[in-house]
């Protein structure tokens, strides 16, 4: 069987590559040799975390179909410097519905993987939800300096048109 060589390049909901917003250059994988990244680009989701957002402001990935399964990142190039490196073993995940309070909903989403680093971002395969359900994906982050960086983004699963 003939493997198909899938595109190590991050994209926008409408194909445009994404620009890191520190360096300018584009994002994408070439380095991933070891090939983490085996969805399909079109299936990523991205989100880039300020440093400013321990005020409590939210930044929401694009909606998510339940019936899918998409790769969810959170690129932390802005706040975390240069030649620091996150910290593999103490990067953790943990999703809740976002309702007043939040609810635990892990249950409601399977892991296909779980979360990895790559350079200074982290990411995770998940799949399902319920639709019409909002979600908070609670981040919780070290770096190789010993700071820990909490970031909460925010998904809504229901089907895209």
């Amino acid at each position: 069987m003939k493997q198909v060589s899938r595109p190590k390049l991050l994209v926008d909901p409408w194909g445009h590559p994404l620009r890191d917003p520190v360096t300018g250059g584009i994002v994408g994988f070439a380095d991933d040799l070891d090939h983490t990244l085996t969805l399909p680009v079109r299936s990523a989701r991205i989100l880039w975390a300020l440093p400013n957002e321990s005020n409590g402001g939210f930044q929401r990935y694009r909606t998510h179909p339940t019936d899918e399964t998409s790769v969810f990142m959170l690129d932390l190039s802005l706040v975390v410097g240069r030649g620091i490196g996150l910290a593999v073993p103490t990067v953790g995940l943990t999703i809740w519905e976002n309702k007043v309070p939040p609810v635990a909903a892990d249950a409601d989403w399977t892991v296909y993987k779980p979360v990895a680093v790559l350079k200074r971002a982290v990411y995770a395969t998940l799949g399902g939800g319920i639709d019409g359900k909002d979600y908070q994906l609670r981040w919780l982050i070290d770096d190789t300096q010993g700071n820990s960086w909490a970031r909460t983004t925010l998904v809504l699963c229901a089907r895209t048109s």
